[in-house]
C-alpha cells in the first residue's frame, strides 16, 4: 500500500477513535450520574478546544496534510456534538444525526482555520 494511503487511513482511524472515546466518556459520565457542574464542563470544553488547536497547529506546522489535520479535529468534535444533541432533543433519528454532523463540520472548520493560521504565522516567524 502506498504511503499516501497509509496517511489517509491513519487520519480516518484516529478521527473515529477520538470520536468514540469522547462519546464513550461523556455517555459513561451521564449513565453513572457523575456529570460535573456546568462550570467544570465549560472549562473541560475550553481546555479540549485549546488542546485541539495546539495539536493541529503543531501537525500543520510539521507538514501534516490539510485533510488529515481536519479529520483529526473532526473526531472529538463530532463525538461531543453527537452527545450533546442526542440527549437533549426529541427530534427524529435522522435529525439527531444530521444536526450534530453539521455542527461538528462548522466547529471543526473554525478550529482548523485558527490552527492553520497559527501554524502559518509560526512558519513566517
Amino acid at each position: 500500500m502506498p504511503m499516501e494511503y497509509d496517511r489517509k487511513y491513519r487520519g480516518i482511524i484516529i478521527s473515529g477513535l477520538s470520536a468514540a472515546s469522547v462519546l464513550g466518556v461523556l455517555t459513561a459520565l451521564r449513565v453513572f450520574q457523575l456529570e460535573p457542574s456546568v462550570a467544570v464542563q465549560s472549562r473541560i470544553v475550553q481546555v479540549g478546544i485549546a488542546l485541539l488547536i495546539i495539536s493541529q497547529s503543531y501537525l500543520i506546522f510539521h507538514g501534516e496534510t490539510l485533510s488529515n489535520s481536519w479529520l483529526y479535529t473532526f473526531g472529538p468534535t463530532f463525538g461531543f456534538t453527537l452527545n450533546l444533541f442526542i440527549t437533549t432533543s426529541t427530534m427524529s433519528l435522522y435529525l439527531k444525526i444530521l444536526y450534530p454532523l453539521a455542527s461538528a463540520v462548522i466547529v471543526t472548520s473554525v478550529i482548523w482555520a485558527v490552527s492553520y493560521s497559527i501554524a502559518m504565522a509560526a512558519r513566517v516567524l
